[in-house]
């Protein structure tokens, strides 16, 4: 079965208040993934651009969540992520493919997942949706109150998928379901955030933010060193 997939600016909306947490939140989040990429050069050790994306993409997405309408930073099986246990939902950070944000595409992790991950996947299973959900996206998912265990199926963990590249930047959070061999391999959900057959994150305005980061978020690519 395909993937529901939401990327019309109000299902996604509505869809992310749900969910607890807005598409200006999250493309702050793949902002600051994209700037943190960028100012690795070709000096830095292989795997940089990819760790330094995933560190500074976590990080961001706690300081914008965490303390807010339920959410708090998580380390689930040594996986730092945010859940919010009011509505059984947990959002790890994933640097991804250029899958990202297409549809007939699925986005692929960049690098093989451990263990841990597929824990988190695998768990994913059972009903997402109430009855109906499908066809009306603004629904109520079938979320509530879970205790915090090791591999608790009560929990949804969400990917944040990000796919940064030169000037381009997409995002999406999704639902996968399963994986193989280190890769994700199915999805159930899918919310196009911004890029690809997104678009760009029209009717999107900034907030400012107390806890914003003092550091600006550059997203040119700085230059190697000679």
């Amino acid at each position: 079965m395909s993937p529901q997939i939401l990327k019309k600016p109000i299902e996604v909306d509505n869809r992310l208040r749900r969910l607890r947490t807005s598409r200006e939140q999250l493309i702050e989040v793949a902002e600051a993934m994209a700037a943190a990429a960028n100012e690795c050069t070709a000096n830095d050790p292989t795997g940089s651009r990819g760790w330094r994306s995933w560190q500074m993409g976590t990080r961001r997405n706690r300081e914008i969540h965490s303390g807010r309408e339920g959410w708090a930073n998580d380390n689930e099986d040594q996986i730092p992520s945010i859940l919010n246990e009011e509505i059984g939902v947990r959002i790890v950070v994933c640097n991804t493919d250029d899958g990202t944000c297409l549809n007939g595409r699925t986005p692929q992790n960049r690098s093989r997942k451990g263990p841990a991950t597929q824990r988190l996947v695998d768990n994913n299973q059972g009903d997402l949706f109430e009855a109906g959900h499908i066809a009306h996206p603004d629904s109520v998912i079938r979320l509530r109150p879970v205790k915090t265990e090791a591999a608790s199926p009560d929990v949804r963990t969400y990917m944040l998928c990000v796919f940064c590249q030169d000037d381009e930047l997409r995002a999406e959070l999704s639902f996968a379901t399963r994986s193989s061999a280190g890769f994700f391999a199915k999805f159930e959900e899918r919310i196009f955030i911004s890029g690809g057959d997104a678009g760009k994150l029209d009717g999107v305005k900034r907030k400012e933010s107390d806890d914003a980061s003092e550091f600006e978020i550059p997203v040119k690519r700085k230059k190697s060193n000679s």
